[in-house]
């Protein structure tokens, strides 16, 4: 029984694992170059679903980029 059970949550792990997804990686001098080439100010904000104050402090974001429309800041 247990055999089976085994068997079937390995054939469940393989069936469902997602794949990997293919990220470049970026350097510190990369993004200085990068950026350094336009007057616009960047907001970078990270954060998950699953992080309670970040959920919270979204709303103060999207009223970041209304305030800041048309002006040479992306949030």
């Amino acid at each position: 029984m247990m055999k089976r059970i085994f068997s079937i949550m390995l054939l469940l792990g393989v069936c469902f694992s997602a794949g990997a997804q293919q990220l470049k990686t970026v350097t510190a001098k990369e993004l200085m170059t990068q950026y350094s080439a336009d007057d616009t100010v960047y907001i970078i904000n990270f954060w998950a679903t699953w992080c309670g104050p970040c959920v919270k402090e979204l709303p103060a974001f999207n009223e970041l980029e209304q305030r800041f429309q048309g002006k040479p800041v992306k949030v």
